[in-house]
């Protein structure tokens, strides 16, 4: 048993017996109570042997405990294959033994028994010094196993018995008359610590320390040199490797050798999804860091530039992400066809936005087929209205919030060209007045046969070429006005 109850015996008289032994990778807590039944008074011994000699160290030597009486030791710590053992002159003695026995496996040194010595004058010696980065619990227990009186001192000596000091002192002086047991418990010892002893000239003193030790840091910064393993062997490239499972290193942290987070901060998220039907398949991210962000349909994928940090629109374009499909000053519509399409069942209702002024067209070689019962709906706009608010429809960057919301100014290259028909500057009529659209010095904007700008509602067309020409050529519409 490891608890509660974990030995008991009826010593035959004057025998030497074993009331319990410590088990394997572990340390027992525990107190011995000594019931004597005999009418007459007996005599008790309590103690250890160790390392297989039969040399006993005694808790308890020659005890006296009388008919009806029971003693009970203070607590005896004892490690792996350590035997306890009693002993009593007279029949009808039990011993029982109880406590806890605890796994202690951590412990680069066992705790249990940590020392045993005999003093037989005022030298001080060193009883039990804690070992290095640990801290010791100790219970100091002197047996008086002479037939004279002794004197006892005891103290704690930041080193050892070598630099003890009268300051030091625990106890000074302490009288222990023959067979009697004095115990001092819950002595605190940091490493290189000790607890020394000494005693009368021509006393005989056997004096044990006896205790547990913890290896657990305990201080609220620690800096490790190396590599750390919590219930494993930390792996040579993890500063810290818990159970196998997570570690942390100079590339991140990682759980399951899945990357998580990145030096430069920021977590790793993969985002997997399905295009069922036409082109099934093409829309998939892998598990990892995320560099793409696939809609539902065709083109339009975010597609992130580690080096510049800008999240861009890819439009399907092989040469790539540019200037021109950037959420800048203007959003898109597309108006054509540049793969095979067919509108059907589950989606059966397709709708492109486009403009009066705009075509819509279906490249050559692509084919665009509409089943029975579905449709394909060519809706003229004039505006961009797909928020319910005039505010919410001029911030399409970040749709809550002001963070980036109208921009005015045509800072890159615009060519709308067959795939981008129709275009929008979202000024709200009301402020046309108040805010100019800009095209930046070097900049050209281009609008290709069939498309359409739309600025605050007014639109222009390479079909209306005069009319574009004149809106363009408005001073005043392109200078900010204020008033």
């Amino acid at each position: 048993m490891t608890y509660g109850l974990l030995g008991s015996v009826v010593p035959a008289v004057g025998v030497a017996q074993v009331v319990y032994t410590g088990i394997s990778s572990s340390i027992a807590v525990g107190k011995v109570s000594i019931c004597n039944k005999n009418y007459n008074p007996a005599r008790i011994q309590v103690g250890y042997k160790e390392d297989g000699s039969d040399d006993i160290k005694y808790f308890e030597y020659n005890r006296i405990v009388n008919f009806g009486e029971s003693l009970e030791t203070g607590n005896i710590h004892l490690s792996e294959s350590t035997p306890l053992i009693v002993r009593s002159n007279q029949e009808g003695v039990n011993f029982v033994f109880y406590g806890e026995s605890i796994t202690d496996t951590q412990n680069p040194v066992k705790s249990g028994i940590f020392n045993q010595l005999i003093s037989t004058d005022k030298t001080v010696k060193t009883l039990y010094q804690a070992p290095v980065n640990s801290k010791a619990t100790v219970t100091l227990t002197c047996v008086n196993v002479g037939v004279e009186k002794a004197l006892a001192n005891i103290g704690i000596s930041d080193s050892d018995s070598t630099s003890f000091d009268s300051s030091e002192y625990l106890e000074y002086l302490v009288e222990i008359l023959p067979g009697q047991t004095y115990t001092r418990p819950d002595i605190k010892l940091n490493a290189g610590q000790s607890v020394v002893c000494a005693s009368s000239i021509g006393s005989n003193l056997s004096f044990i320390a006896h205790g547990q030790l913890s290896y657990v840091l305990s201080v609220d910064d620690v800096s490790i040199v190396g590599n750390l393993g919590i219930g494993t062997t930390a792996s040579s490239t993890a500063r810290l490797d818990v159970l196998g499972d997570v570690s942390i290193n100079e590339g991140g942290v990682s759980v399951n050798n899945i990357q998580v987070l990145s030096p430069e901060g920021g977590f790793n998220i993969g985002i997997t999804s399905s295009y069922f039907g036409q082109n099934a398949g093409i829309h998939t991210v892998a598990t990892g860091p995320v560099r793409g962000l696939n809609f539902l349909g065709i083109g339009n994928t975010f597609k992130y530039n580690p080096d510049t940090d800008v999240v861009d629109i890819d439009t399907g374009d092989p040469s790539g992400v540019s200037s021109d499909d950037r959420l800048g000053c203007m959003f898109l519509h597309y108006g054509g066809f540049q793969r095979n399409l067919s509108i059907k069942s589950p989606q059966k209702f397709h709708e492109i936005y486009s403009h009066e002024d705009a075509a819509v067209d279906i490249e050559s070689g692509v084919e665009v087929s509409i089943e029975k019962d579905c449709l394909l709906v060519v809706t003229d706009k004039d505006t961009f209205d797909s928020f319910n608010n005039v505010v919410g429809q001029t911030n399409l960057l970040t749709s809550i919030g002001f963070k980036d919301n109208i921009r005015t100014a045509f800072d890159a290259t615009v060519n709308m060209d067959a795939a981008r028909k129709v275009g929008y500057v979202m000024i709200p009529g009301a402020f046309q007045d108040s805010i100019a659209c800009d095209i930046e010095e070097g900049v050209t904007v281009s609008v290709g046969d069939f498309c359409v700008l739309n600025i605050g509602g007014t639109g222009a067309s390479a079909a209306g070429s005069e009319e574009a020409e004149e809106m363009f050529d408005k001073e005043d519409y392109f200078i900010q006005q204020i008033g």
